[in-house]
């Protein structure tokens, strides 16, 4: 496995309000199994796997402090000292939601929410260094991006908080895309939240790459997870779908066209 450099993704991460049906679920759609981890008081972590690497991880949220929160996949980024993100986080008008914390025998992580209010989690490698983004084809992790109500403030925190430079796409009706870029690589993207997405909160939306999108959608379906955004093009890049699974949480399925591409497939984001 390749580690991840500081400033990219390098773990994804399901919250759920149901462990066994979400494992379920998934284990279904992608072939992904579990290596569950005793955390102790904090119950069992899942280490989700693909022929026998890392895709994420999965644990049942339980106790007060997770009272009315909905599942949901949370992305990490790779940072060389977490506790130092988290004083920039508050020096540019973000919010610590988890002050760094040790996780035995893994590394240190954060949890902070943009000046908009998406969260995100920054992970500072110690004995484990995480999965990279693209790091896998089929049923991996491929992209995650940002939906926001001010892009021109996310794109001040974020270039200051990690170092990411932008570069920005004019998609037509679909407005301006922007890629942050770490160096000469993409690394995620960036969009201002359209009209249609109601009163929905900034927020990270994470994309698993398939094979046919059409297929994976039925498949879910069949499994218990209802279509949130229907199948849609991307021009010259692919298409894809949102589906929220049965326990509630967000995920898109990303399908690549390596015609209209000519490369730039979602697998190969950090390449």
């Amino acid at each position: 496995m390749t580690n991840a450099e500081p400033g990219r993704f390098c773990w994804f991460e399901l919250a759920t309000t149901d462990a066994d049906a979400a494992l379920a679920f998934y284990g279904a759609l992608f072939g992904w199994t579990s290596e569950p981890k005793d955390m102790g008081e904090h119950g069992t972590y899942h280490e989700l796997k693909l022929d026998g690497k890392d895709v994420g991880g999965l644990y049942g949220m339980s106790g007060p402090m997770f009272e009315g929160v909905p599942s949901h996949w949370m992305p990490y980024v790779r940072s060389a000292d977490v506790d130092a993100t988290a004083a920039k986080v508050t020096e540019l008008g973000g919010k610590v939601l988890m002050p760094p914390m040790d996780i035995p025998d893994v590394g240190r992580m954060v949890v902070f929410a943009d000046p908009q209010g998406a969260a995100l989690s920054a992970f500072q490698e110690g004995k484990r260094c995480g999965t990279p983004l693209g790091d896998m084809d089929n049923h991996a992790f491929c992209w995650t991006e940002l939906m926001t109500t001010d892009t021109a403030g996310a794109k001040a925190f974020y270039t200051k908080l990690f170092g990411w430079e932008i570069q920005d796409t004019d998609m037509g009706e679909m407005g301006t895309y922007t890629m942050w870029m770490k160096g000469d690589k993409h690394t995620g993207g960036c969009m201002q939240l359209p009209p249609e997405a109601g009163e929905a909160p900034p927020h990270w939306m994470n994309y698993v790459n398939v094979i046919d999108v059409n297929a994976s959608l039925a498949k879910a379906m069949e499994l218990g997870a209802t279509t949130v955004v229907p199948v849609m093009p991307i021009p010259e890049v692919g298409q894809f779908t949102m589906i929220a699974d049965p326990t509630g949480a967000h995920v898109c399925l990303f399908q690549h066209d390596p015609v209209a591409v000519g490369g730039k497939d979602c697998s190969g984001a950090n390449s």
